[in-house]
């Protein structure tokens, strides 16, 4: 068989994929990545179907951004609403924890019975038996507005004074020095 038959032959044999024109270099920005990612539901998406804008994000430390659109790193379904509750303690000094969930007395309890939580460590460090009060401040919302909300109460309350005893990537986000 010649040459030209035996690739004639084998053609059918590899996948012709309709590919995409490339983007130019240096095309992507952070905007033009959360542009594209409203086109998508999810993060899942987004990485199937925008693979240079997401290697951007991760080359960059942008990965928190898109987390951030899509309304945090465990809430990847957009359909899903959540509230934003704050959870208070008076003593031994104003101390808060603000979160969002799509069921708050689920999230209260896991808060306080969960050994990884910040609330429950802080509890534990000061001896609290149960926190001076709880509160939902917003009615079950979508899942971008509580973000936005939460992480502006959280600025606000340390702005304050409170000590807020949140954490954000495992890294607590601003607490007193203790006298």
């Amino acid at each position: 068989m010649k040459k030209n038959k035996m690739s004639d032959v084998l053609k059918h044999l590899v996948k012709n994929k309709k590919h995409k024109p490339k983007k130019p270099r240096n095309y992507w920005t952070l905007e033009k990545c959360l542009e594209e990612a409203e086109k998508y539901k999810n993060i899942t998406e987004f990485n199937k179907h925008c693979r240079g804008g997401r290697m951007y994000l991760k080359r960059n430390n942008l990965d928190s951004e898109l987390e951030a659109f899509y309304g945090g790193k465990y809430n990847r379904d957009l359909n899903n609403d959540q509230c934003v509750y704050l959870i208070f303690f008076n003593k031994p000094h104003r101390a808060v924890y603000i979160g969002r969930s799509s069921s708050f007395t689920r999230r209260y309890n896991e808060h306080t019975s969960d050994k990884h939580s910040s609330v429950f460590q802080f509890m534990n460090k000061y001896n609290l038996k149960r926190s001076y009060f709880k509160l939902q401040l917003t009615e079950y919302i979508n899942i971008r507005k509580a973000s936005f909300i939460e992480k502006i109460l959280i600025k606000y309350m340390a702005i304050f004074g409170f000590d807020v005893i949140n954490r954000i990537d495992g890294y607590v986000v601003e607490q007193k020095k203790e006298n």
